[in-house]
């Protein structure tokens, strides 16, 4: 039976393990440097590029966005419940007298020992409309059309039948102003 011996190691035959070591340390860091070197300027490219274009447009870019917040949503019931928010790559100008802000939002909610669970992701937009609304119009997610009698009957107003076939199909348009639900 063989045995590495102490020796081997001091006159360089033997395996160092000490070396293996340290030299498998040095690659780590080098990789974790290089990903995070990366992706910085993945996001310096992103910022630089989109800012040009938005620029371009007559909008600005940020890309972590203090507004739109979720909150003038949730207090419509547009969005699910949700206990915490996070805004990414917005946008913000005007365009033909128009100010509009828009942001992609990821909503999450509280799954207990599970962390979090996300239950919206998607763009949330506020536009100012030039035209000022008398009336109240609901806009909800189709459902059936027995669903839509139930809702029908919660809301006030009535059905409104749009011009679009693939607005009709994806919604169920209520309102108590016909004339200005289609505008």
């Amino acid at each position: 039976m063989c045995r590495p011996s102490s020796e081997g190691a001091k006159d360089g035959t033997g395996t160092n393990y000490f070396e293996i070591i340290a030299f498998i340390a040095i690659v780590y860091g080098i990789v974790w440097f290089a990903m995070r070197s990366y992706e910085a300027l993945q996001e310096d490219v992103k910022g630089f590029l989109v800012s040009k274009v938005c620029g371009f447009f007559g909008l600005q870019y940020q890309a972590q966005p203090g507004t739109p917040g979720p909150g003038r949503f949730r207090e419509c019931s547009l969005l699910p419940r949700y206990d915490r928010f996070s805004l990414e790559d917005g946008f913000r100008g005007s365009h033909d007298g128009v100010d509009l802000a828009m942001a992609e939002v990821d909503l999450e909610q509280d799954a207990g020992r599970d962390g979090y669970q996300t239950v919206y992701r998607g763009i949330l937009i506020v536009m100012d409309f030039p035209k000022s609304f008398k009336g109240r119009t609901l806009v909800l997610k189709e459902r059936g059309s027995v669903a839509n009698m139930i809702k029908g009957a919660l809301v006030s107003g009535q059905r409104v039948q749009l011009e679009s076939p693939d607005f009709e199909r994806a919604f169920a348009v209520y309102s108590d102003d016909q004339v200005e639900a289609r505008y």
